[in-house]
């Protein structure tokens, strides 16, 4: 019941009569990008487009970061890249499309080392169209229903957003008893952790400090910093980010058990 209400509120004022228009628009976006153009795409996006990446690959809020923290990392992370859409469903002002990217992995992306091997990345894209170029209405109408929770799971646990919002973002943190995070530095975030169930190690530059139920703790920017369960109970906590950028790609790892770069 409840998807049917959200599509009936993304739709509503769909514009049926715009069915060519958005297929044209969502052709020359793909040839576009199939020829590697970053500058000059906001001949298909609005400036005000925001991206929703899946998870680790976060949201890119407005035109120009969707530009250069997205595009141009990739791109130069997968060269020769071609996105194929195996199948594409236009109506009015909406496009869904799915398909595969094919590329060699030749440069380091999200702390992934390159193989040097030919990779397939697939992907779901649903798209609104606007005035000839692809917008993006889902915040701008408050769609609280849009905003997806999931837990997205590391090695170590697992990490749920709560809640974002204009340089600042909300986490649930949950660490396997035995389990720490990389030690690690962010350039351009601060975070505060809250400890809300088990116990927790937290070492601030090279300080180690053991924190339990209701205690909390200031992480400056900038700073080596790591997150270790001690116990033999999971560790829950919440983290506050504060900061210009907020994306999973601010990361620096000096040291990580699991072997990540």
């Amino acid at each position: 019941m409840k998807k049917n209400i959200i599509q009936s509120k993304l739709t509503k004022n769909n514009n049926l009569t715009k069915t060519k228009e958005t297929e044209k628009v969502l052709e020359k976006m793909v040839a576009a990008l199939n020829e590697h153009r970053i500058e000059d795409i906001g001949e298909f996006f609005s400036s005000t487009f925001n991206w929703f990446g899946n998870y680790g690959c976060g949201t890119k809020k407005g035109l120009k970061e969707f530009q250069h923290n997205w595009q141009v990392p990739f791109q130069k992370a997968f060269s020769n890249k071609v996105c194929i859409d195996e199948a594409r469903i236009v109506v009015g002002e909406w496009g869904a499309s799915f398909g595969r990217q094919e590329a060699f992995h030749t440069g380091k992306f999200m702390g992934i080392k390159p193989t040097n091997k030919k990779v397939e990345i697939r992907y779901m894209d649903f798209w609104n169209v606007k005035n000839k170029k692809i917008v993006n209405e889902f915040r701008k109408k408050k769609l609280a229903e849009c905003d997806s929770h999931r837990k997205v799971f590391r090695p170590w646990g697992n990490y749920q957003s709560i809640s974002e919002g204009h340089r600042w973002q909300v986490k649930m943190i949950s660490v396997k008893p035995g389990a720490s995070l990389s030690l690690q530095m962010h350039h351009h975030r601060a975070e505060h952790w809250i400890v809300v169930k088990g116990t927790a190690n937290v070492d601030i530059n090279g300080v180690t400090k053991l924190l339990t139920e209701n205690q909390s703790i200031h992480i400056p920017l900038g700073s080596k910093h790591r997150l270790s369960n001690p116990g033999k109970l999971s560790l829950e906590l919440i983290e506050v980010q504060s900061g210009p950028y907020l994306d999973e790609d601010d990361i620096i790892r000096f040291n990580d058990k699991y072997g990540r770069a």
